[in-house]
Parts: C-alpha cells; structure tokens; sequence
C-alpha cells in the first residue's frame, strides 16, 4: 500500500503511513508492547517514517514508550480520552480483515482467504465510493453455513454487510468463469497474511 497520502478508508489521518502504524498498534497488536523495527517491519515502512510517526503520537500523549536494552517499545496510552475511539475507527476501517481472519481461523477446509471488491480496492489505497460492503472469497471446501454463522458476529459488529463466497480450489485455479477471472484479476487482501498480495 502506498503511503504517501492519506487513506480513501481513513482520510481522517494525513498519511497511509500513520494509518498502517496505527492499524499495528490498535488492531494487530492491541495492547502489546512493540518495538519501532517490529512496527516498521510489519507495517512495511521505512524505520525513520514508523519513528518519526511514533514520535507525533507519543508527544500527542496517545503512546508511551520506553527503552529496553538498544530497543525503544511503544505501548498505547489505555487512559488517553482518544484510545477507545481511535481504536474503533481503526477497528471499523482497517480492521475488518483481521477480525474476518480471527472468524475463520480454524475452520474445516479453507485453504485460502481474501476480502475482494471495493473494501479492497480502497485498502489498497485507490479512491472511490465507500464500499457498501465487504466481500470475502474463501477457497477451498468449506461447509458454508458454518462459514455464514462465524462471518455474522463481525458483519454486526462492523455495521457492514459481509458477503462471502467459497470456491473450490480447483475452480479457482482453472478460474474459467468470468467472475472468477474478474476477482482473480481485482484486488485481492489475504485476511490471514500481513501484507496484500
């Protein structure tokens, strides 16, 4: 995801890079000390960008961090007034792909995972409408109505339809139709990755 402007799911914030830090703090490792490498790494920025965004955040109060040994950790501020609603808007932005992987995690026959369409489309930094809903793409065999009643939780939560469908992985790999040459050929956010394909 490019990072120099900022977010079509988020424009609130400045810069796609304040969002990714963020997105590591609030929704990935909510609640965990991290180090600014690990941060930078995860968030696939330059450490000089995650330190120098770390740096606005903890003279804004929203981080602490402290030194151990050569590394700096970073932990969120829990009593700052604006963690519980940054939190949320990072959950409702960026956050649906980890809550759809933590829905599916475990489930019988999925071999692959992604969120598709316009949600992905605007993740990945392109702008457009907001996206309407969240369709999801699971590959593999997959009993889908045990796919349905783990996706519903996050669909309420989120106040977003989500939308999955199952495809075998032969169908996907022969991809001879054509939604599956246009999903194919779309965005494609793997929701049990860290980094879109």
């Amino acid at each position: 995801m490019g990072r120099s402007s900022g977010s079509p799911l988020l424009p609130l914030f400045r810069s796609k890079a304040l969002v990714a830090i963020l997105e590591q703090l609030y929704v990935v490792g909510a609640g965990e000390d991290r180090s600014i490498s690990d941060i930078a790494r995860s968030a696939d920025l330059p450490y000089t960008t995650t330190q120098r965004e770390i740096n606005r955040l903890m003279n804004a109060g929203l981080v602490t961090t402290r030194a151990v040994g050569r590394s700096r950790l970073v932990t969120v501020a829990r009593d700052h007034a604006a963690t519980q609603p940054i939190r949320t808007l990072m959950m409702l932005t960026v956050g649906p792909r980890h809550r759809i992987a933590r829905a599916i995690d475990g489930l019988d026959g999925v071999h692959r995972a992604f969120i598709h369409g316009s949600w992905a489309d605007r993740y990945l930094g392109n702008w457009g409408e907001p996206p309407a809903d969240i369709d999801v793409l699971v590959i593999g065999g997959v009993d889908q109505q045990e796919l349905y009643d783990r996706l519903q939780p996050v669909e309420m939560a989120l106040g977003i339809q989500v939308n999955p469908i199952v495809v075998s992985l032969q169908d996907w790999e022969a991809a001879d139709s054509g939604f599956l040459k246009s999903v194919a050929a779309g965005p494609l956010i793997p929701v049990d990755e860290d980094e879109p394909s």
